[in-house]
């Protein structure tokens, strides 16, 4: 058997080296998401952050795919997508069902302890005011979250509350700008969650403006340890 060589023509080389070159963008764009969203845990629905609720840790339109939940439930610290009334909300849990909880001067007081707070510098101006970021870790979560701060706000102080069997008690990490269990249904809050009433965890973004984001675990992006 034989064989002619020949050299490829020009515009067949031109073809294959676009085609590798868009193959190429679209890992680099695609990949990250693609990787995070075959994991077998994950419930099967996407949602989107709607609000500024829960800056900085999610921004506006930011896309998320919850993790199952496990047997445990809900942990302090845990991020999740829930069912209020009227819609989908997502909130960081503070407490579980047999905690008491209050806020004082903007500080988490759970079971008479104060969760403390550690300024790590200012934060992104909302509607021309100025922020600061706060570190904080609620007890027995794995890492610390930060927290954004407006100055007082009316949802700075409140009394104790002791959260009931099967509720958890949620707050924004947005706190002064975010509707969450310091707020009673009857005004647009959440009150305490039901746990039947969780989807999710969150864990990361697959889709975000800032393609760094992209399956990033949130509470380690540009967070301290």
């Amino acid at each position: 058997m034989s064989a002619s060589g020949g050299r490829l023509p020009w515009l067949t080389i031109a073809i294959c080296a676009a085609g590798m070159a868009v193959a190429a963008w679209l890992f680099w764009l695609l990949g990250p998401s693609a990787v995070m969203l075959v994991r077998g845990d994950r419930i099967g629905r996407a949602f989107y952050v709607p609000s500024e609720s829960m800056l900085p840790t999610l921004q506006l339109n930011d896309r998320v795919a919850p993790l199952q939940i496990g047997a445990a439930g809900p942990q302090r610290g845990d991020v999740i997508v829930f069912r209020a009334p009227t819609s989908v909300r997502v909130a960081r849990v503070a407490a579980i069902g047999g905690d008491t909880i209050q806020m004082r001067g903007g500080v988490v007081v759970l079971n008479g302890v104060a969760v403390p707070q550690t300024g790590i510098g200012a934060g992104p101006a909302l509607d021309g005011m100025p922020t600061r970021l706060l570190a904080e870790r609620f007890p027995g979560d794995a890492r610390t979250h930060r927290i954004l701060d407006l100055g007082a706000s009316p949802q700075d102080d409140t009394a104790p509350l002791r959260v009931a069997p099967g509720k958890l008690f949620v707050l924004g990490d947005n706190r002064d700008r975010a509707a969450d269990s310091r707020i009673p249904l009857a005004e647009e809050g959440v009150g305490q969650v039901d746990r039947s009433a969780v989807i999710g965890l969150v864990d990361a973004v697959y889709w975000a403006k800032d393609r760094a984001r992209i399956g990033r675990p949130i509470d380690t992006i540009g967070n301290v340890r």
